[in-house]
């Protein structure tokens, strides 16, 4: 299954901004309404931020004076009255009776009667949702979309978004290198577990083996509320013994990615010995492990740096490895799959691990 479920997402209009018309007028529109009007709207704003004020103030200025309104101001527009009917019908007849951007015949309903179809998954709602913040979905060359941070004003992308992203519900994702992750991540040395479906954070419960706190984070060397003992490694116990644990010598690779989850990894054709992949089975949990990972530091300009492990690598069974073809496209195999399949051998730009140590995630190298 892949691993990103694939979004239909509309791109941005920004040569549309630059247009003359438009940004003579609305440069001048929009800085009479920030500096006079703010005050007049601010109570019917109610929970609308700066981002849906400029969504909904450019969309209902080039209405009103009969511009075509640009895609991306439209579309975030659009999930602003979506998701913020009230208060953006308030903000609206606020704005039309200071007069700034629009006017009185200009309603809510007329400005927004061309709402795109509504989303279908949770994971695109969580897209539509951050186009009302200073992020958004931006398709790339080869047809996949990646989150970006977007300037605020003209809708510019800046950077591939990395890192944490709260939903209006409070529910929160995670992002690296603009890409919703899935499964186990760390974060400042903790390990989270995302909604492999959905990408949200997961709380208060088991996922597996391991318990997730109130705040997101596997809790370890405790008791869960139910009274279920965990270990060192988070693992649940199992007659006083962990269900999940590494040897002491691949723990240390548990360890230096807790402290650097960036590290590059090396699965390569082992030097002596019969097995490139073992099946293994121990305290009912099985696994794979593999000879020989090597991994490696990341320079500052993003380059391999100098080896810090050399040792066995072991993947969960239910492990998502991304393989990168000869023509740049990427798929996905599980851990049985790798013998035979020619990709036997590979750099991971970097990998995932859940609590114990095994490996759930294998990120192609770009």
């Amino acid at each position: 299954m892949c691993r990103y479920k694939k979004f239909l997402f509309l791109t941005a209009a920004t040569a549309m901004m630059t247009a003359t018309v438009l940004s003579t007028a609305f440069a001048a529109e929009s800085t009479a309404f920030q500096s006079d009007a703010v005050s007049e709207t601010a109570e019917a704003s109610g929970t609308l931020s700066d981002a849906d004020i400029y969504y909904l103030a450019s969309a209902a200025f080039c209405k009103a004076h009969g511009l075509q309104v640009p895609q991306d101001i439209q579309a975030g527009a659009d999930e602003v009255y979506k998701n913020h009917a009230e208060a953006a019908a308030a903000y609206l007849k606020s704005m039309a009776a200071a007069g700034t951007g629009t006017d009185k015949s200009v309603s809510a309903d007329t400005a927004y009667s061309d709402t795109q179809a509504g989303v279908n998954s949770v994971s695109e709602k969580a897209a539509a949702e951050a186009g009302e913040a200073t992020a958004r979905y931006i398709e790339q060359e080869d047809g996949s979309a990646l989150f970006f941070t977007v300037d605020p004003l003209t809708g510019e992308a800046l950077e591939a978004y990395n890192g944490w992203y709260t939903l209006d519900s409070g529910e929160k994702t995670y992002f690296e290198n603009g890409k919703m992750q899935a499964g186990w991540i760390i974060d400042d040395g903790k390990f989270y577990y995302l909604d492999p479906s959905t990408g949200i954070m997961v709380t208060s419960q088991f996922a597996g083996n391991f318990y997730l706190g109130e705040d997101g984070a596997a809790l370890l060397d405790t008791t869960t509320p139910d009274g279920v003992k965990l270990a060192y490694n988070g693992s649940r116990m199992t007659s006083g013994t962990p269900v999940e644990e590494l040897n002491e010598k691949t723990y240390t690779y548990r360890d230096l990615l807790v402290k650097k989850p960036d590290l590059y990894a090396e699965f390569s054709a082992r030097e002596s010995g019969s097995f490139q992949l073992m099946p293994e089975k121990e305290h009912g949990f099985s696994w794979y492990t593999y000879a020989s990972m090597k991994l490696y530091e990341r320079k500052e300009d993003g380059s391999m740096g100098k080896q810090v492990y050399e040792g066995d690598g072991c993947f969960r069974t239910d492990a998502v490895i991304e393989v990168k073809h000869t023509d740049g496209s990427i798929s996905t195999i599980s851990p049985s799959d790798i013998i035979g399949s020619e990709q036997e051998t590979w750099i991971a730009d970097h990998i995932h691990i859940d609590p114990a140590g095994f490996i759930s995630y294998s990120a192609a190298q770009r």
